[in-house]
């Protein structure tokens, strides 16, 4: 019996494989080997990055590795738009219900991950492999501004000539004036 805050799970066939349903709370099921002819939960396994997936038996005899938000997704939502993935809202890799699945960009899960609290973004010299500091980073646009080549700069401050123009175009240390 349902409590007053559970809802009923929605159980859909999963496309393309015979015998398996994937329920909107992220439970994956199968009768395919079953001989009483039941439903049952199969346990999926974590991938090194903790998302969950679910191994297939293929009729040739093969296997067929899915991510278990990526069924959900696809069973509830449809198919995987071009250039989507199937993001987690709260980065929890492991929480595969409906609810809390979307397809969306890599730029919007960098912007989950940020809300998140999964990735820390550093900004200059706070970077662990950060070469310069703030006061290079002066000089550094002051001696391109004064003419000294790039190339020379680069130099003087062991750094590519790629990094000094990304400093003095503001792509890098965009926060130092």
């Amino acid at each position: 019996m349902e409590g007053p805050q559970e809802k009923e799970v929605e159980y859909r066939d999963i496309d393309g494989f015979n015998g398996y349903r994937i329920g909107d709370d992220g439970s994956v099921w199968s009768k395919r080997y079953n001989k009483s002819g039941e439903w049952k939960r199969l346990k999926p396994i974590p991938t090194k990055k903790g998302r969950l997936r679910i191994c297939f038996s293929l009729k040739d005899g093969g296997q067929l590795w899915r991510q278990v938000h990526h069924l959900v997704l696809e069973a509830f939502v449809g198919p995987r738009p071009e250039g989507m993935d199937g993001l987690h809202w709260d980065d929890d890799n492991q929480n595969n219900h409906l609810g809390n699945l979307r397809w969306g960009t890599p730029k919007e899960n960098k912007v989950d991950a940020k809300r998140n609290h999964r990735l820390k973004f550093y900004r200059g010299n706070e970077h662990p492999m950060s070469i310069l500091k703030v006061e290079d980073v002066v000089k550094i646009r002051s001696l391109v501004r004064e003419g000294s080549k790039q190339t020379e700069v680069a130099r003087m401050f062991g750094v590519s000539a790629s990094t000094i123009w990304l400093i003095i175009h503001r792509k890098n240390w965009s926060h130092i004036p």
